[in-house]
């Protein structure tokens, strides 16, 4: 191989550069700003002697240089482990003490290299090794198969962008496999929120169980409403007890089902019990903005408990114009109705 045209060729990462045979020629590119500190200067001083146009990938300038494989315990590597004579165990042991090696003599001089694995997997983007253009196709969409986020999509792209940087074909078929694992977790998100959209129960406050539900929950009201006017009551004690709704909270996702579980997995609850325990209050949240939320669909509903609301949360009295606004719902009554409560429990 005479090219020094990396254009041309086949960038090797680990995996090629231990199944080449001695002998192979190959361009080793080395980066400029590492040469002194990672290669002792070495790559300067070769290529004085081969005299070699120096070449920029990504902003980056690198010396170019022609070399060939001599010698090195790759083979032991690639042939061992198909009989059995080298484990993968061995493998990571000889990678990890640094004893995976294998050797390069630079052409038309007499320096020779010995390459740690550990060295060249570890500096991607000081030693680029390319070789005669590979003849099958390369595929990376198999690395990002068991990507579900797109933060480990990227990250995946970026650690196996700097093992192929400046092979152009094998950039646009690692880029061409992450765009295909992003627009797939994006189709799978908008599928996701279509089918959270389907969800939503637009009948929900007009189906049979829940009307009789709020009804139950209104009749109780105001049964605790009219025993204040017949019963001696603390003041320090509610209105409704707090076991009489407490009753009605744990009913409330059976009878809601569906919604229910999506409120509460907007304020990050989900069904496991010991987050339900975590998040008491929460769950409380849910189930009193259910009640303003039917309130806001019909009025005419849950007043009792919406007199008791007006009780509590405004008890030095809310404004005329407030009370009397058409779209003035929630856990409030309106002026009318307020004096119709008052009028059924006085009597007149």
């Amino acid at each position: 191989m005479n090219k020094t045209e990396e254009r041309t060729l086949s960038r090797y990462a680990m995996e090629q550069l231990w199944i080449q045979p001695d002998k192979t020629k190959l361009l080793l590119l080395v980066k400029v700003d590492d040469d002194k500190e990672s290669f002792g200067g070495k790559a300067a001083a070769i290529d004085a002697v081969q005299n070699i146009e120096r070449t920029i990938i990504s902003g980056k300038q690198y010396y170019r240089l022609k070399c060939t494989i001599t010698d090195g315990n790759r083979n032991e590597l690639v042939h061992g482990i198909a009989t059995k004579q080298y484990s993968v165990e061995r493998f990571e042991s000889d990678y990890k003490y640094r004893r995976g090696n294998f050797g390069i003599s630079f052409d038309g001089t007499s320096e020779k290299h010995t390459f740690l694995w550990n060295t060249i997997m570890d500096f991607p983007s000081t030693y680029l090794f390319f070789g005669p253009p590979l003849t099958q196709c390369r595929a990376f969409d198999s690395i990002f198969k068991n990507a579900k986020s797109l933060s480990t999509v990227h990250h995946l792209f970026l650690s196996y962008y700097a093992e192929f940087e400046g092979d152009v074909e094998a950039c646009l078929a690692l880029y061409n496999a992450y765009l295909h694992r992003r627009a797939y977790i994006f189709a799978r998100k908008v599928g996701m929120l279509e089918k959270s959209a389907k969800n939503y129960d637009k009948n929900l406050f007009k189906s049979k169980a829940v009307v009789n539900f709020l009804a139950a929950i209104d009749d109780c009201c105001r049964e605790s409403l009219e025993s204040v006017f017949t019963e001696f009551k603390d003041h320090s004690r509610p209105v409704v007890e707090t076991e009489v709704m407490l009753d009605f909270i744990a009913q409330a996702p059976t009878v809601f089902g569906d919604s229910w579980d999506k409120m509460c997995e907007w304020r990050g609850v989900s069904n496991r019990k010991a987050d339900k325990v975590k998040n008491v209050a929460k769950t409380h949240q849910v189930f009193f903005q259910l009640l303003t939320m039917s309130r806001v669909a019909n009025r005419e509903r849950l007043m009792n408990w919406a007199f008791i609301q007006s009780v509590s949360n405004f008890a030095r009295g809310v404004s005329k114009s407030a009370e009397t606004a058409f779209a003035y719902f929630g856990p409030a009554v309106s002026y009318t109705t307020r004096h119709r409560i008052m009028s059924r429990l006085m009597g007149s």
